[in-house]
């Protein structure tokens, strides 16, 4: 296996949010995203760009709670999709440019982001 077939496919659910996650102080949404990743255990992410004091990332995993999909207005919810057979193959620092390097609002359904946009999603730069 390649090791960019290793990299993750997150799911974004717009307004929305996991209860129980643990705060990660993060300015930047790819600083999110690298935590995420790099924690086995972590199911995805919750993203608020307006939160203040840099508490922009709320990591989810096994201690997390129920979720809360389309009622959380501002706060955006990435679930990590890892590709099977990729335990331990996986670069210490992934190279996401393409992939959440911006939070952008996105108008109906979820879509999924990828490195390769299995379903594209196109931030307005």
């Amino acid at each position: 296996m390649v090791l960019d077939d290793c990299l993750p496919t997150w799911i974004l659910l717009p307004n929305s949010n996991v209860e129980g996650s643990i705060v990660l102080l993060a300015r930047w949404i790819e600083e999110c995203e690298l935590a995420c990743f790099s924690n086995v255990n972590c199911t995805g992410f919750d993203w608020n760009r307006t939160a203040p004091g840099n508490r922009r990332c709320w990591l989810s995993g096994p201690w997390s709670g129920r979720l809360n999909e389309g009622t959380v207005m501002g706060v955006n919810h990435y679930n990590i999709v890892r590709p099977i057979g990729c335990d331990g193959k996986y670069t210490s620092k992934p190279n996401f440019a393409f992939s959440l390097l911006y939070d952008v609002e996105i108008e109906a359904s979820a879509c999924v982001l990828s490195s390769r946009y299995a379903k594209p999603c196109y931030a307005m730069l």
